[in-house]
């Protein structure tokens, strides 16, 4: 009788729902539109769009519907299916939801997201948690303990990867604000923005630098290529790299792996590099200056092209 009671209190109000409590045995189907002012539980199926919540939704069921506008607080303990289209307060994502997310407020994922997340507030992807789809970052900050699996594109803010992401599909991409990387990047990295591949980062993929600057203290696996900017090497670069344009590469450490310069490399005191070094400058540049190499480091061998 709970549920037929609950089924005629929704049916009393037509297609909209304020304020409304616990349902724990169905929604009619003409109630498909929830303006939340009050504290609502659910625990059963339901197809209804949350319009607005200004209070609390806790799912244990299933809810099938988008977020229109939240301003309160909504727990998804089950099954969402929806995207949420505005986010100013709190979502927290304990299970599975299938839906894209955009949010300037807080988002705290320690399930599944299956879709893609837009972030200019707080994300955390918790330990438990994955993301299938790109996360963007406006701005704001990201918080990564579990795994991004469709990569990271970086607008602006501060994403920090402490665990995985994968990249094997689309590049991550930092164009503006700042990426931290203290884990694993799977794939490649292109930088214009900020990029700092701290003591325990790893990048699988080649990192191309076309802007501003990227600081390794890491690992970049398979190569580097400056086409502008700055990339600072204090650890290691497994491969070949290249720099040209106004790219600047500033060695501290090893570059295993040989170094095609017609830009600016600097191979400073504790510099390596174990392969060959060739120097090259542009055919319009034959009358200037040579495209600089300071080298104060040890080289393999070195050749100067003209």
């Amino acid at each position: 009788m709970r549920g037929f009671d609950c089924a005629k209190r929704l049916l009393a109000r037509a297609t909209t729902i304020v304020g409304m409590i616990v349902c724990a045995s169905f929604v009619p189907a003409a109630a498909q539109i929830l303006d939340n002012a009050a504290p609502y539980t659910n625990n059963v199926t339901v197809t209804l769009t949350v319009n607005s919540n200004t209070s609390t939704i806790d799912n244990s069921g299933t809810w099938n519907g988008n977020v229109t506008s939240n301003a309160g607080t909504i727990t998804n303990l089950n099954t969402w299916v929806g995207d949420v289209q505005s986010n100013s307060a709190t979502i927290a994502n304990n299970n599975a939801w299938t839906g894209s997310f955009t949010s300037a407020g807080t988002v705290n994922n320690s399930g599944t997201i299956s879709g893609t997340v837009t972030n200019a507030g707080s994300f955390n992807n918790n330990a438990a948690g994955n993301v299938s789809g790109l996360l963007t970052n406006t701005g704001g900050t990201t918080t990564n303990a579990g795994q991004f699996l469709g990569s990271v594109a970086v607008t602006g803010g501060t994403v920090t990867n402490n665990n995985t992401i994968v990249a094997t599909v689309t590049t991550v991409t930092v164009t503006g604000g700042d990426l931290e990387n203290n884990a694993t990047i799977t794939g490649p990295v292109n930088n214009s923005a900020t990029f700092n591949n701290n003591s325990a980062g790893i990048v699988t993929g080649l990192l191309t630098n076309s802007g501003g600057t990227t600081t390794n203290a890491g690992q970049l696996r398979n190569g580097v290529t400056v086409t502008g900017g700055t990339v600072t090497n204090n650890n290691v670069i497994l491969g070949n790299a290249a720099i040209s344009g106004s790219g600047d590469l500033e060695n501290n450490a090893a570059i295993n792996g040989g170094v095609n310069n017609s830009g600016a490399f600097n191979n400073n005191s504790l510099g390596t590099v174990s392969g060959i070094l060739t120097n090259r400058r542009h055919h319009d540049q034959r009358r200037s200056s040579q495209r600089r190499c300071d080298g104060h480091g040890r080289l393999g061998a070195a050749y100067v092209h003209r």
